[in-house]
């Protein structure tokens, strides 16, 4: 997603949902349902301008996930005193 790839995914539980933001930075495919999967592929390959939204979108997710953002909310995991 860093690179402004969208995910397309098997729904393998709810931490998916974290990471993927379904239609927005890519496609999150209920399990073993290969033909929707086949069929999200081919959304995406074929029109240039879901391609250039979900990469913006994907770009912009990844963001979360940046060093900077992530380690001062583990710091703060750790150390709460309310936990």
């Amino acid at each position: 997603m860093n690179a402004g790839l969208p995910v397309i995914a098997f729904n393998f539980g709810s931490s998916i949902y974290e990471v993927i933001d379904d239609n927005k930075t890519g496609f999150i495919i209920e399990n073993d349902n290969e033909e929707l999967y086949k069929e999200k592929l081919l959304e995406y390959m074929n029109n240039l301008s879901l391609r250039e939204e979900m990469s913006h979108n994907a770009k912009n997710k990844a963001k979360d996930f940046d060093i900077k953002n992530i380690v001062p909310k583990w710091y703060d995991l750790f150390n709460n005193k309310n936990i």
